[in-house]
């Protein structure tokens, strides 16, 4: 399974859009390990800038 959790100055943010970075983890739910962790910073709250 894979997450992107919103993450600001360290620590968990309560806005996905407007976020500074993102912590991409991917994770075995079988062994409720986690097998990856990168960040990466926000691409920030443009109108079409992800398409």
């Amino acid at each position: 399974m894979k997450y992107a959790i919103p993450m600001s100055n360290g620590t968990l943010s309560t806005n996905f859009f407007q976020c500074e970075d993102f912590a991409f983890i991917d994770a075995n739910e079988a062994s409720k390990t986690i097998t990856r962790k990168h960040f990466e910073p926000s691409p920030g709250n443009e109108p079409g800038l992800l398409l």
